[in-house]
């Protein structure tokens, strides 16, 4: 009797967070198992299969943050701009994470409006480390795009329901659902307490002005999250708190600017 190699698990799995109906081929891309990958492909295992998630394989070996298993897939035929019910392809899914090698594996083949909605995708899910928005300040990304969720979407419907019990009922997230409609990334990490990202996109000449759709400003967000006072001094005004901010991250910033 012949394995199946397009066998899925049944049920979800904790650990790895799989969803029920994942290929092994997924499974072996998020471990990292390329001799795996290359023996279930050789064997005819579909690489454009999806999971529960809606996600294929190489979304999963770039979350994984596995150049290996991109190039394995990819050179299989696999899909470098399949998106999964989010809306990620593989490349938001390695900003996600922030798994850098992995996007700037993906970064030749990736729209520039991918690389805008990186920084909020990255920021979103905890990924936006230094190193990471200086990639996609470097890549053009635009610093001050405002979000747009549709309200429809699965993240449009999530956020709606966390706005709503924002009102009696606060979190982080919470916080980010309320305000995050027309918001910019650098109100974005403020909301989320990403205060790295918030020099990097300071040291990148970021906005401080404008407005999301409630009306609050990045530095409203600051006051309303309780950031530190450096944090809402930098974001004031253009001084030694916003200089000092900068020159604290473990980053040469005259990649991106010469003005400190």
């Amino acid at each position: 009797m012949r394995a199946d190699v397009n066998d899925q698990v049944w049920e979800s799995e904790a650990l790895f967070h799989f969803a029920p109906k994942t290929p092994l081929l997924h499974i072996c891309a998020a471990l990292s198992h390329h001799e795996a990958l290359d023996v279930l492909i050789a064997a005819g295992a579909e690489v454009g299969a999806v999971d529960g998630y809606g996600a294929t394989a190489l979304t999963w070996a770039a979350a994984s943050n596995s150049v290996q298993g991109i190039e394995v897939l990819s050179a299989a035929g696999a899909e470098l701009t399949a998106v999964n019910m989010l809306g990620y392809s593989p490349f938001l899914a390695a900003s996600a994470f922030g798994a850098l090698p992995a996007m700037k594996k993906l970064m030749p083949t990736t729209t520039q409006q991918e690389i805008d909605m990186a920084l909020h995708v990255a920021i979103l899910h905890g990924g936006g480390s230094p190193e990471v928005m200086l990639e996609l300040v470097q890549a053009e990304a635009d610093i001050n795009r405002q979000l747009s969720t549709p309200l429809l979407s699965p993240l449009g419907v999530l956020f709606a329901c966390l706005s709503m019990r924002h009102r009696w009922k606060q979190s982080t997230l919470s916080c980010y659902a309320y305000h995050h409609y027309g918001a910019t990334p650098l109100m974005c990490s403020v909301i989320t307490s990403s205060f790295d990202a918030v020099a990097v996109l300071l040291a990148a000449g970021a906005l401080v002005d404008v407005q999301n759709t409630r009306g609050c400003t990045a530095m409203d967000l600051a006051l309303e999250i309780g950031a530190p006072d450096q944090i809402v001094e930098a974001l004031e005004e253009d001084g030694p708190s916003r200089q000092n901010l900068i020159r604290n991250l473990p980053l040469d910033m005259g990649l991106i600017s010469e003005r400190f």
